[in-house]
């Protein structure tokens, strides 16, 4: 797959993050996973693996802050306010850490 295809595709909300900033802010990062034709597949790769951090950080987080089933059957607009709060607050976190993350995970993802 080539750049322009690259750029164009979809990688879902993480995958997406990270290909900007690597094309933006980390353009010899972006080249090396490119010229080892491995950019497309890192892109799926890292997308899939945030989201099951996202997901287990949701739980977690909603868990330690009482947001559960029966929040929701008594009070259904505070369990969605809840619950949007806290997947705004996960998300804020994973795209900080993709925007401040290091060289150091390497061209196959395996950090």
């Amino acid at each position: 797959m080539n750049e322009k295809d690259i750029l164009k595709k979809n990688y879902g909300p993480w995958g997406e993050i990270r290909k900007k900033d690597l094309y933006e802010n980390r353009p010899a990062e972006w080249e090396i996973i490119e010229v080892a034709g491995n950019l497309d597949q890192y892109l799926e790769e890292y997308n899939d693996r945030l989201q099951v951090r996202a997901d287990s950080m949701l739980d977690d987080m909603m868990k330690a802050a009482g947001v559960d089933e029966s929040l929701k059957e008594r009070d259904p607009m505070a369990w969605i306010g809840q619950t949007n709060a806290i997947k705004a607050q996960v998300h804020e976190i994973l795209e900080r850490e993709i925007l401040m993350q290091d060289v150091k995970e390497g061209i196959n993802g395996n950090g």
